[in-house]
């Protein structure tokens, strides 16, 4: 992982950074994340990706593709599910999420989106220690949307946070086009005062407009 990093920033890690721990704080099978400090004392999150994926990926999704085409052999196996359509997505998925820059583009849009909600917060990249395969932000502190007693315990309230939550995926969908497409636990917290952090915007979603005002419809229908 500092090999990459030095490799992509073109600079020792401690050129690049002030204080970084040596062990990961989180890990997933694209990446895992680093705390670290910046010379000019912000505290960040440091995600880096692991080495050889694209070979990796290249590889499985050929293995897939076997998969589907035998699948599609089969029609009582193709009844509810288009398995070369779900490979093809996939495909453009996983590629946009390997992509480090374009997640960060993707948070600052996001942020632009929200720039008038106190209450919703997303964490400043720094551009200047990114890449495509590193990716540098604010570090973040707070607890998991599920972690119902912490938040009761830092005077939080759970059901405010969860209504919140629901009005953020209203206005990505319905107003804004653009939503965070990968919205489990590990990519939302509350902050201790009580702000919604979004981070992790390698998968994004973006719906036309004529979509959305069939889902306005929809909504005014039900």
């Amino acid at each position: 992982a500092f090999a990459r990093i030095e490799k992509d920033l073109g600079r020792k890690i401690n050129e690049a950074y002030a204080e970084f721990e040596l062990e990961p704080v989180a890990a997933a099978s694209l990446g895992q994340v680093y705390r670290a400090r910046l010379h000019t004392g912000e505290e960040v999150a440091v995600k880096v990706q692991r080495p050889n994926l694209e070979a990796i990926i290249k590889g499985d999704l050929g293995i897939l593709r076997k998969v589907a085409a035998f699948a599609e052999r089969f029609p009582q196996l193709n009844e509810n599910a288009d398995w070369s359509g779900m490979l093809r997505e996939f495909d453009v998925t996983i590629h946009e999420e390997m992509d480090y820059e374009a997640e960060g583009h993707n948070a600052e849009r996001f942020r632009e989106s929200f720039k008038n909600w106190a209450n919703i917060h997303v964490p400043t990249i720094y551009w200047d220690f990114t890449t495509s395969k590193v990716l540098t932000m604010e570090f973040i502190h707070g607890t998991k949307v599920t972690d119902l007693e912490e938040q009761e315990r830092l005077g939080v309230s759970p059901a405010k946070v969860n209504r919140l939550l629901i009005k953020t995926y209203l206005k990505q969908l319905l107003e804004d086009g653009f939503f965070h497409a990968d919205p489990h636990p590990g990519n939302l917290l509350v902050m201790p005062d009580g702000r919604l952090a979004f981070f992790d915007f390698g998968m994004v979603g973006r719906i036309t407009p004529e979509l959305q005002s069939k889902m306005i419809d929809a909504f005014f229908h039900v």
